[in-house]
């Protein structure tokens, strides 16, 4: 997708986010809901006007609390330089020397070594 100029990595953070939110909005609706049960409002009871105004009241607090963890998820992510389709770095960056590869010949030689000396009968 990346080839064809769809920015994939802001699309799995959008996705990842979106996913990490959804128990946060259910946890955010519970308690605004209990909320409203302490302060004797119903959704059943009462006219159609009545259920809208607490159903109102339901969503308005429920979004403010939203936006509320939404804009500490933006600091965090400020804080951190998060800069959208920037590279990703690496504290180290690990590079094949000598000593790599002469101790993966060794292992691959004892290895094999192990191997053959099953293999061969006693």
């Amino acid at each position: 997708l990346r080839h064809i100029g769809i920015p994939t990595q802001e699309i799995a953070l959008i996705m990842s986010l979106a996913l990490r939110f959804l128990p946060t909005l259910s946890a955010e609706a519970h308690s605004v809901a209990l909320a409203q049960i302490a302060r004797g409002s119903s959704i059943r009871d009462g006219s159609f006007k009545q259920r809208v105004h607490a159903i109102t009241a339901l969503i308005v607090p429920g979004f403010a609390g939203v936006i509320r963890h939404a804009d500490t998820l933006a600091l965090a992510l400020d804080a951190r330089c998060y800069t959208p389709g920037a590279e990703r770095t690496h504290l180290h960056s690990w590079k094949m020397r000598i000593k790599d590869v002469l101790l993966s010949v060794v292992t691959l030689g004892v290895v094999s070594a192990i191997i053959v000396c099953k293999m061969l009968p006693l």
